[in-house]
């Protein structure tokens, strides 16, 4: 059943934000007119984005943000609604009382990260910096939530209209930044990984790299086997994000052109998807970036796809400019490492708008909510701990028929640093949970 749109002007940001809602979150059928005679004939389900009143017609009265082109500072002033935040509020509105439109717009497209900000060490836009954090919504996928109320007044004045979401999905994904703690490192950095352990007294280090390097022992993370008899016994999707760079102060997996790390990309690609993981130095020039990607597709013998960006540094809208020139068609960056949450509020798949450009592109992001590094090194929580909180982010998702992606590292597999002890259990009790 086709939703008919009313509005005075169609833009390109008031398509972007109608398909969205109706299509990316529900599934509608949509379509957008400015026949003010079309749209009275029409009989199946409408909503009027408009000054103009009409009848018995779900209205909403547009906030100025879908119609304007320039990036401005927003003043966003938020209230409350069922329990939830709610901005851009209209008076006079019912059964919704602001433009969600917008307001999704705003959120999804991170239109804050657009503006001025107080970056961190590395650059990056922190969470702190968010609407969601400063008014508490981090943890709530208000875009899910927003058009589940759309769909109900929907269904007051359709009740045959119903909604077609994709349905929940999980996915585990890994960050493969440091492939081996000690082989293939090469002579200079096996050498200064000695004198490290010498100098700093650390005998159990010591002990650790000899016998990796003599093959008396595994490398600690060398872990893909024990991921992939998790895979084979649940039946879960993977994704595995390969760091495929030259050595540098950040990017320290082993060399882009070492013939191990071409064993383990060709291995894993076997068993599940493999993306890229642009490297830290890839942010500061485009060429880098280039030279990652075509040589990870040569090493494949295919064209690399998705990707997650090293240490989630991303601009916008240069990061996704930049992937979707080299072919890439999915990204999972989406996220924070310093809290978990909903980044930009929606736990679906959704378009990449370029707000600059005022268009949308053909780059489709998949948020995370959950990364396992965020509760070892920032929040310092136990496993069990952290186990309870990611069950409320699998629990919310499911609600929501959004896709649950998790982030681990295959160091952590190890348990190698005190901080990772026991994460192998949480990590298959969170698979169990989220494929219940």
């Amino acid at each position: 059943m086709k939703v008919l749109v009313y509005t005075e002007k169609k833009t390109s940001r008031l398509r972007y934000a109608f398909r969205l809602i109706l299509r990316s979150v529900l599934g509608l059928e949509m379509e957008i007119t400015e026949d003010q005679e079309v749209f009275r004939k029409y009989t199946g389900p409408r909503i009027n984005y408009s000054q103009v009143p009409f009848e018995g017609v779900l209205t909403f009265r547009p906030a100025e943000l879908l119609f304007e082109r320039d990036i401005f500072e927003q003043e966003i002033y938020t209230s409350s609604f069922k329990g939830e935040v709610i901005f851009f509020t209209t008076k006079n509105q019912d059964p919704i009382p602001f433009d969600l439109f917008a307001a999704s717009f705003y959120l999804a497209t991170r239109y804050e990260e657009y503006l001025p900000f107080i970056p961190d060490t590395h650059n990056r836009f922190t969470a702190a910096e968010s609407l969601a954090v400063k008014e508490g919504f981090l943890s709530r996928p208000l875009v899910n939530i927003w058009a589940d109320w759309l769909m109900d007044a929907l269904k007051v004045s359709y009740p045959g209209i119903e909604a077609n979401r994709t349905p929940y999905r999980f996915i585990s994904t890994v960050d493969v930044d440091n492939l081996y703690a000690y082989k293939g490192k090469g002579g200079f950095r096996t050498l200064s990984g000695f004198a490290k352990d010498i100098l700093s007294f650390d005998l159990q280090e010591l002990k650790n790299r000899v016998q990796v390097l003599t093959g008396f022992r595994k490398d600690p993370y060398d872990t893909l086997d024990m991921q992939l008899r998790l895979q084979e016994k649940y039946g879960f999707e993977s994704i595995y994000f390969m760091l495929f760079s030259r050595f540098g102060q950040f990017d320290r997996n082993l060399p882009m052109y070492s013939p191990r790390l071409h064993a383990a990309v060709k291995d894993i690609s076997d068993e599940a998807i493999v993306g890229i993981h642009p490297s830290y130095a890839s942010n500061e020039r485009f060429s880098i970036l280039v030279d990652e990607v075509k040589s990870l597709n040569a090493v494949l013998n295919m064209p690399v796809l998705h990707s997650r960006q090293h240490f989630l540094k991303m601009q916008f809208p240069k990061t996704f400019r930049q992937l979707v020139e080299l072919g890439i068609q999915h990204e999972y960056s989406m996220g924070y490492a310093s809290q978990p949450g909903f980044r930009a509020s929606i736990c679906t798949p959704f378009p990449f708008y370029d707000v600059e450009l005022e268009e949308e592109v053909p780059l489709m992001m998949h948020p995370f909510s959950v990364m396992e590094y965020t509760f070892t090194e920032n929040l310092r929580l136990s496993p069990d701990e952290s186990l309870e909180e990611m069950k409320k982010y699998i629990d919310v998702t499911k609600r929501y028929s959004g896709e649950m992606i998790t982030v681990w590292h295959n160091r952590t597999f190890s348990e190698k640093d005190q901080a990772w002890k026991g994460w192998n259990r949480v990590y298959e009790e969170m698979i169990q949970e989220a494929l219940q």
